[in-house]
């Protein structure tokens, strides 16, 4: 879990924020069979012909209306529209002022480490939770916005998922990377379905319990040192 600068307040309240976020020992795919079908992570984009960057999550392109599903228990930490527009100049460029429709932000926390993470859903129609909110596994987020209207960000149907382990800005998180307008860093941005994966290898109950009993073993140690 990364802390705030140096400032005690400051990791005070990084720490009481992550400790409100639940733990989550697996995680599942928002969307049935989920698969990066149209941008992948880290794919470099332009649009008409204006360089955007790098892409921060994976795009599925998906039937408008599909219900989107939280991949594991957490806590909103955003949720609002960021509307996309035609550019008010027919003949400027880009064509479209597109940005992330409707998006929602989960903080979750890792049980064996007790570090934070949090799942990013982009270009969606309709929000069925709001920020603060607790979630459970599996439960609708809202669903797939259509395409090129002010609630998907004006781009084609499809879902943007992305996850990011970096400390939580307090602020919607970019969909690319593009310095300098990008001040968070690449390496805290992860293949979701690749992460996904990983992350239930590396929690199947069995890992759990001998992650517990390393723990206790621990703990007995210290405070068996102490004593002396």
């Amino acid at each position: 879990m990364t802390t705030n600068g140096t400032n005690p307040l400051a990791r005070l309240m990084h720490y009481l924020r992550a400790m409100s976020y639940p733990h989550v020992t697996q995680l599942v795919l928002p969307i049935e069979n989920f698969r990066a079908n149209s941008y992948g992570f880290g794919v470099y984009c332009s649009y008409d012909g204006i360089p955007w960057g790098r892409h921060l999550g994976e795009d599925m392109d998906i039937e408008a209306g599909t219900k989107v599903r939280c991949i594991g228990r957490g806590r909103v930490v955003y949720a609002a529209l960021h509307a996309g527009k035609p550019n008010p100049n027919p003949t400027a460029k880009p064509n479209w002022l597109r940005n992330w429709g409707h998006i929602v932000i989960v903080g979750h926390r890792d049980p064996l480490t007790d570090g934070t993470f949090f799942s990013i859903y982009g270009h969606m129609e309709e929000l069925r939770v709001k920020k603060g909110m607790r979630v459970e596994q599996g439960q609708v987020l809202g669903v797939v916005g259509a395409s090129h209207t002010p609630k998907n960000g004006y781009w084609v149907a499809h879902l943007h998922l992305g996850i990011f382990t970096g400390e939580w800005p307090g602020h919607v998180l970019p969909g690319y990377h593009n310095p300098p307008k990008t001040v968070v860093t690449m390496d805290d941005f992860h293949p979701a379905t690749d992460f996904i994966k990983k992350y239930n290898a590396a929690h199947t109950p069995k890992k759990q319990l001998l992650q517990r009993a390393r723990g206790q073993q621990v703990k007995k140690a210290a405070t068996s040192r102490g004593r002396h």
